[in-house]
């Protein structure tokens, strides 16, 4: 997203026998793993399609009814838009199978490319003048439809989320969602009927000093048609990521086609995209056998 990352150097019980959700009862870390074996979304396979806006991290601008009054709180700050930074994506996906992520800039120029078939990640910069690590490319939300615990895991540990426990948190309209957490502030908080992720919480580091970057998942697209609930994949809209209260970026899903056929994956083009990078890419140092 720009020359350097901004969040570069960071590094459930079985439905039928869930008890009903109350203000009272916090089911435990066990429980709620259980019950993740159980939610495999009926969506398989998907093609994406996203925009990416980032911001300007060094403006101090917030909406003009807080008047510098009042801190600022995530969602009510508008900082401006570094049009030259932003991007758009196209996100091959098919569980357990592909991950594939092509990054175009605001002209529809390729400028990075990323492919995970299973056997390790392919990622690189398209152009010498913008950098990306895979985790500024990787759609936070994906892992969490990956319809197994270890799914989720991961992307939990993406952001250095380790659960030890389950609390209950406060959120819109006297709701409650359930966060899992590690006790020291980094949390993931779901939505307790449906098990969606609405936020992470976590610490990262940024230039050399800690800062809080929480990631919004706003809204959400429903596909899978009419089966059951837990077999229903629930998109985000939006996901909006904030580093100590102050909006950075956003991605906004502007299509998806769940389940398409096989042949809309154009895997010979993007298996020859991986290759091309491979060729191009600075040997590692395994490769000339220094350990």
């Amino acid at each position: 997203m720009g020359r350097s990352a901004f969040y570069s150097g960071l590094a459930v019980c079985w439905l039928s026998v869930m008890p009903s959700v109350g203000f009272g009862y916090v089911p435990s870390l066990q429980e709620i793993y259980a019950e993740l074996v159980f939610r495999v979304p009926a969506v398989s396979r998907a093609i994406i399609e996203t925009r990416v806006i980032v911001y300007e991290t060094g403006s101090n601008g917030a909406h003009p009814r807080d008047a510098g009054k009042r801190a600022v709180k995530p969602g009510e700050y508008f900082p401006a838009e570094a049009t030259e930074r932003g991007f758009q994506q196209r996100i091959y996906w098919i569980r357990d199978r592909l991950l594939a992520i092509e990054t175009l800039n605001t002209a529809g120029d390729p400028i990075h490319f990323y492919m995970d078939e299973g056997l390790g990640e392919v990622a690189g910069d398209l152009t010498g003048t913008r950098h990306f690590e895979p985790v500024d490319v990787r759609h936070p939300y994906i892992p969490f439809m990956a319809g197994s615990l270890n799914g989720w895991l991961k992307g939990m540990e993406q952001w250095g989320v380790y659960p030890t426990s389950v609390r209950l948190r406060r959120a819109y309209k006297s709701k409650f969602l359930y966060t899992l957490t590690d006790g020291e502030g980094s949390y993931a908080a779901f939505d307790p009927k449906r098990l969606q992720l609405k936020r992470i919480e976590c610490l990262i580091e940024q230039s050399g000093q800690p800062a809080r970057l929480s990631i919004v998942f706003g809204g959400s697209h429903i596909y899978g048609g009419k089966i059951a609930r837990e077999k229903l994949l629930y998109f985000p809209r939006t996901v909006d990521f904030f580093i100590d209260g102050k909006l950075v970026k956003q991605i906004t899903l502007l299509r998806l086609r769940h389940n398409p056929s096989l042949r809309e994956f154009p895997l010979i083009r993007l298996r020859k995209s991986a290759r091309d990078l491979i060729k191009v890419m600075p040997p590692s140092l395994a490769e000339h056998d220094i350990r």
